[in-house]
């Protein structure tokens, strides 16, 4: 069996705020805004996060019926990633930070001079580093993942509407 899910990831973030509100759940450490107190090109603040997937993604696993199999992940934009790691935010502003030095916001970018609204050549090389999706693994119907892994997307360059990819093939 093989099942496609399109997600846009502020409907992601809007019910984890949601339920904060209701108090469905505790906090909203499901989402980290990490303040790296850059302006781009044109003098706005650059709007990077990160949204933390787990739960989502088992939830599609869960309705889908697969018990073995793999998950497809990816982003469907240029300045975005779905990637696994450590969602801790020591580690994430560490992601940040290195790649903040790596691909400095303030710099010169060929692609902003083409691209004169947005100025986002740093956040589309960011995406690259990082790469554009990941695949997990499918086992007696839950997503296979380490103590500390866990299935984060990382938005570089916020733009409203964002989506992601989710394939789940098995049986």
């Amino acid at each position: 069996m093989i099942k496609i899910i399109d997600y846009v990831i502020d409907d992601i973030v809007k019910q984890y705020q949601n339920d904060v509100y209701n108090k469905k759940i505790d906090d909203i450490s499901q989402v980290v805004y990490p303040s790296t107190n850059k302006k781009d090109k044109l003098g706005e603040w650059v709007r990077q996060y990160f949204v933390k997937l787990d739960s989502v993604i088992q939830d599609a696993v869960k309705q889908s019926g697969v018990k073995t199999g793999v998950v497809i992940l990816g982003s469907k934009h240029t300045t975005s990633s779905v990637y696994v790691n450590h969602f801790e935010p020591g580690m994430l502003y560490d992601v940040l930070e290195n790649y903040d030095k790596m691909f400095p916001v303030q710099k010169k970018y060929r692609h902003n001079e083409w691209d004169f609204e947005y100025k986002n050549g740093a956040a589309h090389l960011k995406s690259i580093a990082l790469g554009k999706g990941s695949t997990v693994f499918i086992k007696n119907g839950d997503l296979v993942l380490g103590d500390f892994e866990n299935i984060i997307y990382a938005e570089f360059d916020y733009r409203p509407l964002k989506s992601f990819n989710i394939v789940i093939m098995g049986e």
